[in-house]
């Protein structure tokens, strides 16, 4: 994981938002709860929407607009970000937050194209996603 690169002037901050930690799911479909793994690699993760200007948000919600994702990129196995943040309260707050590490973690929006799904040796449904858009 990079350590955050914090530009306190500009509003600017660059961290890691996406790992391969396992992180468990239920399949609403299908009913039954997996453990979901995010591949890591050029071939597995398209940018584009990133590196387009992708907006981040406050818990998702189109309706808060926090700032601008300014680059996104692969490194050292996690995907990367640098956002410029809004000069309002409510996203400055959020950017000393990060910054003083207040909120260490942060979720993306993702949609997942392909996976391999597989028994675990302990039992558990597990789900490699090998092409996915951040």
């Amino acid at each position: 994981m990079i350590s955050p690169n914090v530009d306190r002037e500009n509003l600017e901050i660059s961290f890691s938002c996406a790992s391969n930690y396992p992180y468990a799911r239920h399949d609403k479909e299908q009913h039954r709860y997996f453990i979901e793994k995010l591949v890591i690699s050029g071939d597995a993760v398209d940018l584009t929407r990133l590196n387009g200007g992708a907006s981040v948000l406050k818990n998702h919600d189109t309706d808060k607009i926090l700032g601008v994702i300014s680059r996104a990129w692969i490194e050292d196995g996690v995907v990367c970000v640098r956002i410029r943040f809004r000069t309002d309260d409510m996203s400055r707050n959020l950017f000393n937050d990060i910054a003083a590490g207040i909120v260490p973690n942060v979720s993306i929006g993702y949609s997942v194209e392909h996976y391999n799904e597989y028994t675990d040796t302990e039992g558990n449904l597990v789900r490699d996603v090998d092409k996915w858009t951040a």
